[in-house]
């Protein structure tokens, strides 16, 4: 049946709009986030009333022949324009006047189209439209407005992808996009059928197996395209949770010997992880620039000694560090030794490159062996100091 297909494309739709509502509930909705929602929704409402069972039922109840594909019609119809408010939402809370004033004068003119069927076709009003050439131009009405909107939301959110970076919100509307063409697509096989089958002697059979991919296909392809930032999200808190745990032994040492580093006495983990790191990096390097003055003044050449042959890379990463680990060492021993000839390491100014930076760092403070060196190495120098 028809339905078993239809039901979860909307179950799908439903739970992405309840989740987007959920998330914004308390705060201004923004007309691009508000335009999805609505167009989201105006496509369930005609997956379910234009599904076969729906139109059925619909039968004993309508006032005019074919109320259920005029009510599925109507309800594509605003999909597609709510389609074309996301695309100007950017620049306008609603889409340009002229669309709005031609959807009232289509779904006007569909109505007055309908009216001439003559009789209730059901699923077969299509094959019906074969010699009725009110249906015709009924499709015909419908198939120009609804791809004059789809072709206007592809040109505006094409020429925003090629302006984005790669990356998944790119993605997202590259996906969009095919979404939007399957969508025209699946209207135009729609609209067109009675013609097709006529010029191309098609089946009349192969309408619902094809309606019902077409149909299926554009859902998932808005879904996934409409929920590719939200994943973007997600995998950004999944890597900043990574890189707050992965600093965590570095910063641990730290605050431990400065407390007066701490930003916040709150120990657990926030809802909002990626401003916990980005604190966590704060104290980090107030940490380390609080320990300069303690840092021995020949570490660099004791990190040299203790591993020559590693590169560039991972030689900056040991004599950090070091630095670290041996300024501990001096500051628990009270003991400085003056001004820091080391310059901090510089890398992109971004909190990726420093998480991915200060995680290496973390690693080898707590890891390495030349590490566990220099803090011996340190120790003995203490002691000859005194």
């Amino acid at each position: 049946m028809a339905l078993e297909f239809h039901l979860p494309a909307c179950a799908l739709i439903v739970a992405v709009v309840v989740r987007k509502v959920v998330v914004t509930r308390g705060r201004p909705t923004a007309p691009g986030l508000r335009h999805l929602l609505l167009f989201l929704m105006w496509l369930a409402v005609s997956l379910v009333v234009l599904a076969p069972e729906t139109e059925r039922l619909i039968v004993s109840v309508q006032p005019m022949p074919n109320t259920a594909r005029l009510m599925g019609n109507f309800a594509q119809l605003l999909a597609v324009y709510h389609m074309t408010g996301i695309a100007y939402s950017p620049r306008a809370e609603h889409p340009p006047r002229v669309l709005r004033t031609l959807l009232v004068a289509t779904l006007t003119l569909l109505t007055f189209l309908m009216s001439f069927s003559g009789k209730d076709f059901s699923k077969s009003i299509f094959v019906a439209a074969m010699s009725n050439p009110a249906l015709i131009a009924y499709g015909l009405v419908f198939l120009l407005y609804a791809t004059g909107c789809i072709a206007v939301f592809v040109r505006v959110i094409s020429h925003h992808a090629r302006q984005c970076e790669p990356g998944l919100f790119r993605s997202g509307l590259v996906t969009i996009v095919a979404a939007a063409v399957c969508s025209a697509l699946w209207g135009a096989w729609s609209a067109l059928q009675p013609l097709l089958m006529l010029g191309f002697d098609l089946s009349p059979s192969l309408r619902a197996p094809v309606d019902r991919a077409l149909g299926v296909l554009s859902v998932l392809l808005w879904l996934i395209g409409s929920t590719m930032a939200w994943w973007n999200k997600v995998l950004r808190r999944v890597a900043a949770y990574r890189g707050y745990h992965a600093i965590a032994p570095l910063w641990t040492e730290l605050t431990t010997a400065l407390p007066r580093i701490t930003l916040t006495s709150r120990s657990r983990l926030p809802r909002d992880v990626e401003f916990a790191l980005y604190r966590r990096i704060i104290e980090i390097r107030d940490g380390d620039l609080a320990l300069r003055p303690y840092v021995p003044p020949r570490v660099g050449e004791w990190v040299h000694e203790a591993a020559p042959d590693v590169d560039a890379r991972e030689l900056a990463v040991l004599v950090e560090a070091s630095s670290i680990a041996a300024a501990l060492v001096s500051h628990e021993a009270e003991h400085q030794w003056g001004e820091l000839q080391r310059a901090p390491h510089q890398d992109d100014p971004c909190v990726e490159s420093e998480t991915a930076w200060l995680a290496s760092v973390s690693r080898a403070f707590t890891d390495s062996p030349v590490v566990a060196e220099i803090r011996e190495r340190t120790t003995l120098e203490l002691q000859n100091a005194r």
